[in-house]
């Protein structure tokens, strides 16, 4: 990924977002490449999603909800919120 550098007069071209600077045409999600300006957004690493997309793919394994705080990964490379996996892993050992 590359870092934008604001030009002079290029200003509001420009927004900041997850600790860099973007084009306004390249606030976009990932996946549907819709403009990501003004809406709500998750992020995963370098990636950008809007808020359908993220929520479609980061799903707990568990509960089948979307994870919108911390996501926790097994070594198969399923996801879970903290809790559910948690619990799965009690429900295992039991």
């Amino acid at each position: 990924l590359k870092r934008v550098q604001p030009q002079p007069g290029e200003a509001d071209s420009l927004l900041k977002a997850i600790n860099r600077l973007w084009h306004k045409s390249c606030w976009c999600c990932c996946e549907c490449r819709k403009s990501l300006v003004g809406r709500r957004f998750g992020a995963d690493g370098p990636y950008i999603y809007c808020e359908w997309d993220y929520k479609r793919r980061f799903f707990c394994s568990v509960c089948g909800n979307p994870i919108l705080d911390k996501i926790i990964t097994d070594k198969s490379g399923l996801l879970y919120h903290r809790q559910c996996f948690t619990q799965r892993n009690i429900g295992e050992d039991a």
